[in-house]
């Protein structure tokens, strides 16, 4: 298992929420890796300083769903947002052309 592999499962992990095998393969990827590690033992610590603070509440299956539906539908909309493809960029970097090309000209003319 590659630190991405480990940090994608890492709530999972913390919450104890994963089958043995997959568990089993973090552990052994824990033991040397002191980066995942740190951030894991961070996230462990947080999320328990939280569950004090709340009084210890557990969150429903149905509470948690909406909660990740969220932040998927928001993560979707962030990378739709920020994506630009050569039909969107193409017209862009040729009015930019088309200005330069008339300034020079303009600048040009005016010496």
């Amino acid at each position: 298992m590659n630190c991405q592999e480990a940090l994608k499962n890492l709530y999972e992990f913390i919450d104890k929420d994963l089958d043995q095998a997959t568990e089993a393969e973090i552990k052994v990827h824990l033991e040397h890796c002191n980066g995942c590690l740190g951030k894991f033992e961070a996230e462990r610590l947080f999320k328990e300083m939280i569950r004090t603070k709340a009084g210890g509440e557990k969150v429903s299956d149905e509470m948690r769903a909406r909660i990740l539906a969220g932040i998927e539908s928001a993560s979707k909309e962030k990378a739709r947002w920020f994506s630009l493809d050569w039909g969107t960029l193409l017209p862009i970097v040729l009015a930019a052309v088309i200005c330069l090309a008339l300034a020079l000209l303009f600048f040009h003319l005016a010496h």
